[in-house]
């Protein structure tokens, strides 16, 4: 892992640094707390991310990003609680985002770390049904 972490370093180091024009820094923040009443539990989760918006084609976004995610739980801590940094590649075009990232994931109460590798694609929209009904 440590060689990924260099390799990263020296990309950013050896590139001109005319090379650096970039679209725009897009970040994003997500969190929910909750309440169990019946279990008397109370959650926790959520992300922080900050993006570089390389290039933009056709209404889609090339960024690169970095995160970081938490989940916390009163109950079932061993298996619930984590943190973990991010690094990640997305492309998006709404409302679908697409892309690949690697993560460090650490479980406090059970000295577990995890590291994980992932494809993904993810879709959000959302809707008024208000005006149609005029």
């Amino acid at each position: 892992m440590k060689r990924l972490k260099y390799l990263f370093i020296a990309l950013i180091l050896l590139i001109p640094q005319s090379s650096f024009a970039f679209e725009g820094l897009s970040g994003s923040i997500w969190g929910s707390l909750r309440y169990d009443a019946l279990q008397q539990n109370q959650k926790a989760l959520g992300f922080i991310r900050q993006g570089i918006d390389w290039l933009y084609f056709y209404d889609a976004r090339v960024s690169t990003y970095g995160e970081f995610r938490y989940r916390y739980a009163e109950l079932d801590s061993q298996f619930f609680n984590a943190y973990a940094p991010v690094l990640g590649l997305s492309l998006k075009k709404d409302p679908f985002i697409m892309g690949w990232e690697y993560s460090w994931e650490t479980l406090p109460d059970s000295d577990q770390n995890v590291q994980r590798s992932e494809f993904y694609i993810e879709w959000y929209s959302d809707w008024d049904l208000k005006p149609m009904l005029r």
